[in-house]
């Protein structure tokens, strides 16, 4: 049997992913309020800190799992990957 995939391992995060990752602790129109929050968050330039050019052409919502570690302080566990 396949092993689920940690969310944290993947390069962005649907509203799927980020409930697992709070654990159902917020509810849904809360994890998509924290997405819109995090894509319209802004650095001390006024520049957004999530560059809408950079994002997948998708029309899911999507956040990059960095951005979102980042800001919640989550630490991201990354694979290493070994030279064959």
């Amino acid at each position: 049997m396949e092993r689920a995939k940690d969310p944290l391992d993947m390069p962005f995060l649907d509203a799927k992913a980020i409930l697992q990752i709070f654990g159902g602790t917020v509810g849904q129109t809360n994890v998509y309020a924290i997405m819109h929050k995090l894509l319209e968050e802004r650095d001390e330039k006024g520049n957004l800190l999530i560059d809408p050019a950079r994002m997948p052409p998708v029309t899911k919502l999507l956040v990059p799992t960095d951005a979102f570690c980042k800001k919640y302080g989550i630490k991201r566990h990354k694979k290493k990957t070994q030279a064959l």
